[in-house]
């Protein structure tokens, strides 16, 4: 969409309130999802990791093993909720180009 819309990426369309606003909306997405790639994916895996672990040896949860789960859903509250934002602000870019000029 993007590249069709700015025909090829010419700064001059780029450069317009449309455009603009696309590219931050554009940008805001792919942080987003790179938030959810790079920590939300192996902060899940891990966290299976250490439930499976515990199923399979039948013990209660070990006070190490509380502590990085207790990380991991931290971190991964925290990713979410930047991603959360990143996604309003890459919905009301898009939307905010829509309203400024003819796409």
């Amino acid at each position: 969409m993007y590249w069709l819309d700015s025909h090829g990426l010419q700064y001059k369309w780029i450069s317009t309130p449309p455009g603009i606003a696309l590219s931050i909306g554009s940008v805001s997405g792919i942080v987003a999802f790179l938030l959810g790639l790079t920590i939300e994916v192996p902060a899940a895996a891990r966290m299976a990791a250490i439930q499976k672990k515990i199923q399979t040896e039948g013990q209660p949860l070990s006070p190490p093993q509380m502590e990085e789960l207790h990380i991991l859903q931290e971190g991964m509250t925290i990713a979410s909720r930047w991603a959360a934002v990143l996604m309003v602000i890459a919905v009301l870019g898009m939307a905010l180009a829509r309203e400024l000029g003819v796409l």
